[in-house]
């Protein structure tokens, strides 16, 4: 709701407005950043910038303005298809045919709904999932001039594989897609307070088990200063945490493969468990589990750059309960740690969604996290708080997606 509404209110204002833009005056400017103030989240305690790069963005090559941008439907939240299909009608001019994620057909129904006026109006078609055969055969059709996903790598290389196969391929039709991350949680070192502690551990926990790990923005690389003091008190809180939250049924496919395929990459000494209570989502009204129940996988990578590390679990993005910890050496220096972290987020971490710094109060608006923040190639920065926020920015002001100009289709 909140996203139509800033779409209505964005459109509406565009149209009164001669001078459209002249209006954002950055409130500050941090390195090759202008920041500019976000409206107000309706979060509380909780505020946004938007981070935007001096210079100029290349912008992509219209399709054919009789052509038709296919959107495939996002497998793992309801909402996810519905802005993509409003972003791609409003934002870039195009008409929409959306095919439906085959885990949610569910959707048809309510989307026909919401979406009736648009549909009336020949912008939007929708089709349920036929399979794969059905899905290449329209990502092929001479009349689509592009395809947005919101998946996975895999699927983006699927899709472009299509389209060179029918001869349709770079320069013709366009490609954009949400691709998920190898998502890090950065936990500074410092001086921290027992409920500060408690809380940051609390955030990172929900965060992880958070429809049991299958989302983009799912925490999935813990980086630490193995000598901050605080360490071992801050991992049992977020043991604590874990136990205490209900564990959600792993409900997308392959969850249970994939974090089986990532545990034997660590083996039992590195490997540890942590379950909780069963979600009441998790059982039929008979009793009997309808999903597997995965605890969250608690998987010690070691310390970063010695011979013994094991960096599986931050080459593919999981979309299960895993939760790799990714040890540095910093003194329980905070510029230290932070530059270390930063450049591991940065280069041996797949993907640039969005990531999150935890610290203590007493760090907040210091020159070292400024300069973290600004560091980071990452879409969305969550000081303090789960990237969930980074996404609901988006009604406010925000924006989602990777970072700017990391990617080539290759």
């Amino acid at each position: 709701k909140n996203y139509l509404q800033m779409v209505l209110r964005e459109l509406s204002r565009r149209d009164a407005e001669a001078g459209y833009g002249s209006r954002d005056r950055p409130k500050r400017s941090v390195g090759s950043y202008d920041v500019f103030e976000c409206e107000s989240m309706s979060v509380p305690n909780v505020s946004a910038e938007a981070w935007c790069l001096k210079g100029a963005v290349r912008a992509s090559t219209p399709p054919p303005s009789d052509s038709v941008c296919l959107v495939l439907g996002a497998g793992n939240q309801n909402f996810l298809s519905l802005i993509d299909v409003i972003d791609r009608v409003f934002q870039h001019d195009q008409v929409v045919l959306l095919k439906h994620h085959p885990l949610r057909p569910f959707l048809y129904a309510p989307y026909e709904r919401i979406l009736a006026p648009l549909v009336e109006a020949g912008l939007v078609r929708m089709v349920l999932d036929e399979g794969i055969a059905f899905a290449e055969e329209l990502c092929s059709h001479v009349r689509v001039g592009h395809v947005h996903v919101t998946g996975s790598g895999a699927t983006h290389d699927a899709i472009c594989r299509t389209l060179d196969a029918s001869g349709r391929g770079a320069g013709q039709v366009g490609v954009t897609c949400e691709l998920g991350c190898v998502t890090p949680w950065l936990l500074c070192n410092g001086e921290w307070k027992a409920g500060e502690i408690e809380f940051q551990a609390k955030c990172l926990a929900f965060s992880k088990k958070f429809g049991g790990g299958a989302n983009c923005l799912s925490p999935q690389a813990l980086i630490v200063d193995d000598d901050w003091p605080q360490l071992p008190e801050f991992l049992e809180a977020l043991k604590r945490s874990l136990r205490d939250l209900p564990t959600p049924p792993a409900y997308y496919p392959g969850a249970e493969d994939r974090l089986s395929a990532l545990k034997g990459e660590y083996g039992p000494g590195r490997c540890e468990p942590v379950a909780g209570t069963p979600h009441p989502s998790s059982t039929s009204e008979a009793g009997s589990s309808t999903r597997p129940l995965l605890p969250v996988h608690l998987l010690d990578c070691g310390y970063f750059g010695e011979p013994d590390f094991v960096a599986a679990g931050l080459r593919k993005e999981a979309f299960c309960p895993a939760l790799c910890l990714v040890r540095v050496r910093a003194g329980n220096d905070m510029s230290s740690f932070l530059s270390q972290a930063t450049r591991v987020a940065n280069d041996h971490l797949e993907g640039s969604l969005s990531c999150s710094v935890s610290c203590p109060e007493s760090a907040k608006g210091s020159e070292d996290l400024e300069r973290a923040i600004e560091a980071l190639k990452y879409g969305a920065v969550g000081v303090n708080c789960s990237t969930v926020f980074g996404y609901v920015s988006s009604t406010a002001g925000g924006g989602w997606g990777a970072y700017p100009g990391l990617y080539t289709r290759e």
